[in-house]
């Protein structure tokens, strides 16, 4: 596989911090993203929030 889209859906930009702070700073978020280095590169992230 040479790319991966993964969509998130967030009612706000307080909703997007709350969600990041949780999920983003938990420790199972932290291992899986060490265990993600050794599969690839992450070249581009954005995110989108309805106004």
């Amino acid at each position: 596989m040479s790319s991966m889209v993964i969509g998130y859906g967030l009612e706000s930009m307080n909703h997007a911090g709350k969600a990041i702070d949780e999920m983003g700073m938990s420790e199972e978020y932290q291992a899986m993203v060490r265990k993600g280095t050794g599969l690839g590169d992450l070249h581009r992230a954005w995110m989108s929030i309805p106004t």
